[in-house]
């Protein structure tokens, strides 16, 4: 194995996340017409070391950009994939070919909000910086 091989191997535990992500990514809007989880943007999944269950982490976009939910908007979002998690379970059997499809636990991810927070701050000191300069 070369050099490149090995620095560039990915484990199998990788490819099956990745293609779970995929997978959720296509079949949530399509399949799920549960008003809860809408505007859902899945932010990565990532496998138990025992393989027999998942985390995926998701986001939801609020009226156009992403904040913070608050502690009701996060708990619905995630009861609504948790109700329908047996159904998104039994499509990711039906659509991937491995052995075991991992069972699937959902958890909020506020990275994304946080980080647009953080550059909205960081916008509104630029400005204030500029209009300083020009006063």
């Amino acid at each position: 194995m070369s050099i490149w091989e090995k620095k560039h191997r990915f484990k199998r535990s990788d490819r099956i996340e990745s293609l779970i992500r995929e997978e959720l990514a296509q079949l949530i809007p399509k399949s799920i017409r549960d008003p809860r989880v809408s505007n859902l943007t899945i932010i990565g999944v990532e496998m138990r070391p025992d393989a027999k269950s998942a985390v995926v982490r998701v986001s939801k976009m609020m009226s156009g950009e992403f904040r913070e939910p608050d502690a009701t908007e996060e708990r619905e979002l995630i009861e609504g994939l948790s109700s329908a998690s047996g159904f998104l379970f039994e499509q990711l059997r039906r659509r991937i070919s491995i052995r075991h499809i991992p069972r699937l636990e959902f958890e909020y991810d506020d990275s994304i909000a946080k980080s647009a927070k953080v550059w909205s701050l960081l916008n509104k000191i630029a400005v204030d910086k500029l209009s300083e300069k020009s006063a």
